[in-house]
C-alpha cells in the first residue's frame, strides 16, 4: 500500500505531527490519473435524477480532464478554471465535473473553493473513498477538523480492507486529543498492514503525548525498521524524533548518538544542528554547540543563522570573548539581522559580568 507522509516536527509544541497537507497533493495526483476512467464513480452509488446528456457530459469531462493534468504539469492549472466553472455551470449534477473543478482549484491555491466542490461532488455521489479523503486532508488544511474527521470515517466505512483511510483519521483524532481512539484505530491499520512504517510513527506519536516514553522509542524504532533507508526525509525525520524522544527521557549524549548516525551532508541542515546543540547543552558542553555553528561558516561563510547561534551558545557557555568574536562576524555578514539587538545587548552584559 502507500505510505502517507513522514513525521514532522511539531514547532508549537513539544511532539510531532504527520503532514498532512502534503496527502492532498499525492492524492491529486491520483486523481490526475483517474480522470481517463471518467464518470465510472457515478455507477458506483446512488445518484441524483439528471436531466442532461451524459455521454456528452462525460466526453467534455475527458477533454477537460486531459488538458487539466497538462496545465497543472505546467504550472498553469489557473488557465483552466473558466472552462471547468462553465463545465459545472452545464452540468450542475454530474459529479465528475465538480471534483475536476476542485482539483484545479487545489492546484491553484485555492481550498476553500476546492472543499466546497468536493462537498458538492460527495453530496451527488458519496461512494468515493479516495475523494472523501481528499476532502478530508482540505478540510485539515482549513482547520476543520470535525469535517475531516467526518470524511475520514466515511472513507474508513467505504476502504474497510486498508490501512490508509485509519492512518488518516487517526491523524485528525491524535489533534483533537482523542488518543485512545486513535491508538485504537491506528493499531486496526497496522493489522492490515503491518509493515506500515506511519502506523508506528503514529502510534509512537500517541505514547509521547501520553508521557509513556518507553513505548513511544519503542514504536518510533518500529518506524524506522520499516522505512526504506533511501527514503531519506522519512529516515531523517524518525532520527530527529527518536533524538527528541530521547532527550524527553533525559538521555542526551544517546539522542546524539542517533544523529550522528546521518551522514555528514544530512547532519549539516539547520534543524539538525540545532537538535545536535540541545544535546550538547543537556550534556553540559554549550560550547561545543557554539564551535558546531562556527565550523558551518567555514562552508557557508554567509549564514547569518549560524553566526548567531554560535553567539548564542558561547554566551550559553560564558564564553564573552568569543561571544562577542562571532556577535562581529554576524554584523559583518548581515548587519540587519533580526538577532543582532538582542545578541548586542547580551554580549554587553556579559562583558560587564567579566569586568
Amino acid at each position: 500500500m502507500s505510505e502517507l507522509p513522514p513525521v514532522q516536527a511539531n514547532r508549537n509544541g513539544p511532539w510531532l505531527v504527520l503532514g498532512l497537507v502534503t496527502v492532498g497533493l499525492v492524492l491529486l495526483v491520483l486523481g490526475l490519473a483517474w480522470w481517463a476512467g471518467i464518470g465510472r464513480s457515478e455507477e458506483a452509488g446512488p445518484v441524483v435524477a439528471r436531466h442532461f446528456d451524459r455521454a456528452a457530459a462525460q466526453r467534455e469531462a475527458q477533454a477537460l480532464g486531459s488538458q487539466l493534468t497538462t496545465a497543472i504539469g505546467g504550472g498553469q492549472a489557473s488557465r483552466m478554471l473558466p472552462q471547468l466553472e462553465q463545465l459545472v455551470r452545464r452540468y450542475p449534477g454530474f459529479a465528475d465535473a465538480h471534483t475536476l473543478l476542485a482539483q484545479a482549484y487545489i492546484a491553484s491555491g485555492r481550498p476553500r473553493s476546492a472543499y466546497e466542490e468536493l462537498e458538492k461532488s460527495l453530496q451527488l455521489n458519496p461512494l468515493q473513498a479516495e475523494l472523501h479523503e481528499l476532502a478530508g486532508t482540505i478540510a485539515v488544511k482549513l482547520n476543520r477538523l470535525d469535517e475531516a474527521e467526518k470524511h475520514y470515517r466515511a472513507a474508513v466505512g467505504q476502504e474497510s480492507r486498508k490501512a490508509k483511510p485509519r492512518l488518516l483519521l487517526a491523524q485528525v483524532l491524535i489533534q483533537e486529543n482523542k488518543l485512545d481512539e486513535a491508538e485504537k484505530v491506528i493499531l486496526q491499520a497496522l493489522v492490515l498492514d503491518s509493515n506500515s512504517h506511519t502506523g508506528y510513527a503514529l502510534l509512537a506519536d500517541v505514547f509521547a503525548r501520553q508521557d509513556k516514553l518507553p513505548l513511544a522509542l519503542q514504536e518510533i524504532d518500529k518506524a524506522i525498521a520499516h522505512e526504506p533507508a533511501n527514503n531519506r526525509e522519512v529516515v531523517i525525520q524518525y532520527a530527529r524524533t527518536k533524538a527528541q524522544l530521547l532527550r524527553r527521557a533525559n538521555r542526551p549524549q544517546e539522542a546524539l548518538q542517533v544523529l550522528a548516525t546521518l551522514p555528514a551532508r544530512e547532519r549539516l541542515d539547520m534543524s539538525i544542528m540545532d537538535d545536535m546543540a540541545t544535546c550538547y547543552a543537556m550534556m553540559g558542553e554549550p560550547g561545543r554547540a557554539a564551535a558546531m555553528f562556527e565550523q558551518y561558516l567555514i562552508l557557508d561563510p554567509t549564514d547569518d543563522r549560524a553566526a548567531a547561534r554560535s553567539v548564542h551558545w558561547y554566551l550559553q557557555a560564558h564564553d564573552a570573548a568569543n561571544a562577542q568574536r562571532m556577535l562581529q562576524r554576524l554584523r559583518q555578514i548581515n548587519p540587519r539581522a533580526v538577532e543582532l539587538p538582542d545578541l548586542e545587548a547580551q554580549v554587553k552584559q556579559a562583558a560587564r559580568g567579566k569586568g
